[in-house]
């Protein structure tokens, strides 16, 4: 007996997969929060010189500072332990608890431990926060003690004895809330992004079932039929017999041209391979195909998904068939790949004889439907597709596709 279980849904699995703590997400709020401190620091380092305070307290505060700075600069090297071992935060809560101490509960140093609870909650999460709760309301209660005067009014006791505690502990289950909705929404993008590629893949592979069906089946056949009537042929007609292996032997070269664009097309299928290596190696093969000299470009290196690499590999194999078909050996051609706001722009340009605009729809009328072709295969990936030529001016075909696509 086969028993089936149930697949886990994406939401499930947005909520189990590990996330790095070194995340661009995390690493984006870090160096918010640390930002904020590091200029709440500087505000309390400012008023402390100008109040006259101690000269421990400017020095613990400056050291403070410079440690928070390393933390900032470096924080892939550091985010590990501040997002995995307590021991840091506890450093920095008890530091923030002293210069509280030294220059009292009014002084700018409240800020540094707020927001000491918020990055703490943020790092190690809810379950940092149930930890550290008892220690920040003990150490501003211990605070409180030694700096809050005597006789005060009971609104300013209750502010400092309930209000602020609470206040504390909201910032510690904010920051831990808010990273659970950072996990939660940075794995369910991670989780879309592998269901897209899936999709792609499985997509393109149908693709290429049928492309092998249409191309390579077919040259097959036709060469096992001509085999098969060739014996025959060889006995009653042997000048025919020659025809006939002339014409296996074409269906033979056909089958390996077709074999090999396939296998050219599934590399452009591949997820692994970004759009600046497909179009590197597609400049390099055209090169060694043509000998011909042709410049490349390329800048940045993103990726798309495999269904816009096959489309974007396609365009760019048919604008150098053009370049190649349409000009001169002696022309120089230029390949360039760049990105602008969002947008992955592939450009090929040549120094050729250039057309008219009627030309294109000349061509498409006389069965070239090569531009037809690409301007089709843009708009099956959201792309924009744009052509500039003029007689004697050389062409340049522009390919922009939206990075959203990859």
């Amino acid at each position: 007996m086969t028993t089936t279980l149930p697949a886990p849904t994406l939401l499930g699995a947005a909520r189990h997969a590990p996330i790095a703590p070194d995340h661009r997400t995390f690493q984006g709020l870090a160096q918010v929060l640390l930002d904020v401190r590091l200029v709440a620091g500087l505000l309390a380092l400012t008023w402390a010189w100008v109040d006259g305070q101690p000269t421990a307290v400017l020095l613990a505060l400056t050291t403070w500072m410079v440690a928070m700075l390393l933390v900032l600069l470096r924080w892939r090297g550091y985010a590990d332990v501040m997002m995995r071992h307590p021991v840091l935060h506890l450093l920095d809560l008890g530091v923030c608890s002293w210069l509280l101490a030294e220059a009292g509960l009014l002084s700018p140093f409240v800020f540094l431990l707020l927001s000491g609870g918020l990055f703490t909650g943020l790092c190690l999460g809810r379950r940092g926060a149930y930890f550290f709760t008892p220690g920040y309301v003990v150490c501003w209660l211990l605070t409180a003690a030694v700096a809050l005067p005597a006789g005060v009014a009971p609104g300013v006791a209750f502010l400092v004895l309930v209000v602020v505690p609470v206040i504390l502990v909201a910032m510690l289950f904010g920051g831990g809330a808010f990273q659970a909705a950072v996990c939660a929404a940075a794995r369910l993008e991670e989780s879309l992004q592998r269901e897209r590629e899936v999709a792609a893949v499985a997509e393109e592979r149908a693709r290429l079932a049928r492309e092998l069906h249409d191309s390579v089946t077919k040259s097959l056949y036709g060469m096992a039929m001509l085999a098969d009537a060739l014996p025959t042929t060889i006995r009653t007609d042997p000048e025919a017999a020659i025809a006939r292996a002339g014409d296996l032997a074409q269906a033979a070269r056909t089958a390996t041209v077709e074999s090999r664009d396939l296998l050219v097309a599934m590399r452009r299928a591949d997820a692994r391979v970004s759009a600046a290596e497909l179009v590197t190696q597609t400049a390099e093969r055209w090169r060694a195909s043509t000998g011909r000299p042709l410049g490349c470009r390329v800048e940045g290196s993103p990726r798309l998904d495999p269904a816009a690499l096959y489309e974007l590999g396609a365009i760019l194999d048919e604008a150098l068939e053009n370049v190649a078909r349409h000009t001169p050996r002696e022309v120089s051609a230029e390949v360039e790949l760049t990105t602008d706001t969002g947008w992955l722009v592939l450009r090929v340009r040549d120094a050729g004889p250039g057309m008219a605009g009627s030309e294109e729809s000349a061509a498409t009328r006389r069965g070239h439907y090569g531009l037809l072709g690409m301007r089709e295969r843009a708009a099956r990936i959201g792309a924009l597709l744009d052509l500039e030529s003029a007689p004697g001016q050389g062409t340049t075909v522009s390919l922009r596709v939206p990075l959203g696509v990859g």
